[in-house]
């Protein structure tokens, strides 16, 4: 006797971190629906089996009927530049979203956050941030972000609907819409010098790790609430996964953090990506789940990606 299939709808599925989802997902477990506002955007892009609907996140009908008979919500839909289109995506298109859910009865929704909402991208000392630290965010996009997750966990609460709250870091990989780390490939390339700190820390996650992370929230692997998805590691080590990669060798300087610290201080921000000590904790995320690729493999298809599109040598 076979089992019927778990009915999901997905908003932002044409995006970077959307598109390596939908390929990650067990056609045989799940009915799959994705919305887009053009359903050219999008052809030839999945197994025929997934089903395109043209919805838009600024129209509650178009939602309600997308949503109509499904059971679970993924919302991996965001502006991330356009500053004209932060409060209307974000947040409007937040809003429109959950009245479709209240309309429709869903049962659950993943929702795709950042950990930018915590507004804290740089300290010169070491600090952990975990999912509890209040958000204080400090430009457009970390306040919208930080209004839409709010909202999603208000609205959980109201209408009574499960909710995992996702916040990767800085999300990396192969058809990265403006090639996460090629430039700091193409310095090690190059063989021009890297700079550090000591203590110097970066916080990425390779893409289909988070993809992963939203399937393990789908498979209710990963229970209701927030978490941090990536780890952090030092910039040194970075450093030598990539060049490791690319069979590269370059010059590595470490810079007295007393240097940094002063030019910070001068209000000059250019050292800060050599001399962060932030790190956001993964803890209660992989208390139930694993990375299955990690990031030292994750640069390793990057790094072979961008070659075959040459953009490394």
């Amino acid at each position: 006797m076979s089992m019927s299939k778990q009915k999901i709808v997905i908003t932002g599925a044409s995006g970077f971190v959307g598109k390596d989802f939908v390929k990650m997902l067990d056609l045989d477990k799940y009915e799959i629906s994705v919305i887009t506002r053009k359903k050219e955007k999008l052809v030839n892009l999945f197994d025929s089996s997934v089903k395109i609907v043209e919805a838009d996140l600024m129209n509650i009908d178009s939602l309600k009927s997308a949503f109509e008979g499904q059971e679970v919500l993924i919302n991996l839909a965001a502006e991330v530049r356009n500053h004209d289109l932060l409060e209307k995506t974000n947040v409007l298109g937040t809003k429109n979203c959950l009245e479709a859910i209240k309309l429709t009865g869903i049962k659950k929704a993943i929702h795709l956050s950042s950990v930018g909402v915590v507004g804290k991208p740089f300290s010169n000392s070491s600090i952990k941030i975990t999912e509890d630290v209040d958000p204080t965010p400090q430009n457009e996009y970390e306040r919208t972000k930080n209004i839409s997750e709010q909202l999603f966990t208000e609205a959980s609460k109201s209408n009574s609907f499960e909710l995992v709250v996702l916040r990767p870091t800085n999300v990396f990989g192969e058809h990265h819409p403006f090639n996460a780390l090629l430039n700091l490939m193409q310095t090690i390339e190059n063989g021009k010098p890297l700079i550090y700190t000591k203590g110097a820390m970066v916080n990425y996650v390779y893409v289909s790790d988070v993809s992963a992370s939203i399937v393990s929230a789908l498979e209710n692997q990963t229970k209701n609430g927030i978490y941090n998805v990536g780890y952090a590691m030092e910039l040194n080590d970075f450093y030598t996964i990539i060049m490791k990669s690319m069979n590269k060798k370059t010059r590595k300087y470490k810079v007295p953090s007393i240097l940094t610290s002063f030019v910070d201080k001068l209000g000059i921000k250019k050292l800060q990506t050599i001399s962060n000590r932030l790190e956001y904790s993964d803890v209660r995320l992989r208390e139930n789940f694993t990375y299955p690729v990690g990031v030292e493999k994750g640069i390793e298809n990057t790094v072979e990606y961008y070659k075959k599109q040459g953009l490394l040598k």
